[in-house]
């Protein structure tokens, strides 16, 4: 495929791929940064894709690597700088609240949620992105999901 028919996709692209990333990372600047790597990882290895949808689910992998990749690299400094200490906010609003609940989710749930709601993955897309099987996917998914449901039933209680 030519660089001007990638190009064109990345740019198609491009909003819903900083929402991923945004999502991912939690910072407006290091979403914009993942993006930016995730666009040099895609011109240099998407040439040989010819369909449109495989190159969407080859740019949300590019993104979700390259968002990975920043969280390591984050985590490292922040071992290495860190004090220990954490600050908690207790006066959640109810977004604030899906948010702490979302990310409470283990790692895996959590992504396969990000892939399927931020980017409009499908169960299938969402797999190859994360390089399990199918089936890894919808029980996460559930599970995930579950684990939500059974926050937001313990916050209606309260």
């Amino acid at each position: 495929m030519r660089r001007a028919a990638l190009e064109k996709v990345f740019r198609d692209e491009r909003r819903r791929l900083y929402g991923l990333a945004r999502a991912l990372v939690r910072e407006h600047h290091a979403a914009e940064d993942v993006v930016q790597d995730a666009a040099l990882r895609f011109l240099k290895g998407a040439a040989g894709y010819t369909e449109r949808g495989k190159l969407r689910a080859y740019l949300v992998r590019a993104v979700y690597t390259a968002a990975m990749d920043w969280l390591r690299a984050r985590k490292r400094e922040r071992t290495m700088t860190e004090t220990g200490s954490t600050v908690v906010d207790t006066g959640a609003s109810g977004e604030e609240t899906l948010i702490a609940a979302v990310r409470s989710l283990p790692p895996e749930q959590r992504d396969v949620l990000f892939l399927r709601c931020y980017s409009s993955l499908t169960f299938a897309e969402a797999a190859d992105v994360l390089g399990v099987p199918l089936g890894t996917v919808l029980s996460r998914m559930r599970y995930g999901l579950e684990k939500l449901r059974r926050s937001a039933a313990v916050k209606e209680e309260r």
